[in-house]
């Protein structure tokens, strides 16, 4: 008695195939998907201090747009140093809302050239992980 089965080979053929497709029809929809997603666009991603003394602090801010067509989460900001400290609104920004990083700056038994990173993660797929950065120099007092 004969069975109708399909034969290993056939079968990974058929999905190769499928996966051809697959693969097109993903590659296809990327841009639009890309485009549809949020996207966290920083118009200043650096900023120069210039030159204060030590013991001084300051403030300054990082504006951000959310170029995207889905809600952005700002969900965490890390800095490379405790002298540095950020504000920002944890609630998701709309599509092609702004808002603003808070950094604050304390210069003391800080001395010379400063540049500070902070890392803005959030939920851009593209870009997940951004860097901004704050430089200048700190006079010592006196």
């Amino acid at each position: 008695m004969q069975t109708n089965r399909i034969t290993f080979p056939y079968f990974l053929g058929f999905l190769g195939f499928l996966g051809r497709k697959m693969l097109l029809l993903l590659l296809l929809g990327l841009p639009f998907s890309a485009a549809e997603a949020q996207t966290l666009v920083f118009e200043t991603p650096e900023q120069d201090f210039e030159t204060i003394t030590e013991g001084e602090s300051l403030v300054r801010t990082f504006t951000y747009v959310n170029q995207g067509e889905k809600p952005l989460l700002v969900a965490e900001i890390r800095t490379t140093c405790g002298c540095t400290l950020v504000e920002w609104d944890k609630n998701p920004l709309p599509p092609q809302g702004r808002s603003q990083i808070k950094v604050r700056f304390e210069s003391q038994n800080k001395v010379g050239k400063q540049h500070k990173v902070i890392s803005v993660l959030s939920n851009d797929p593209q870009n997940p992980i951004q860097k901004i950065a704050l430089h200048g120099i700190v006079l010592p007092k006196g």
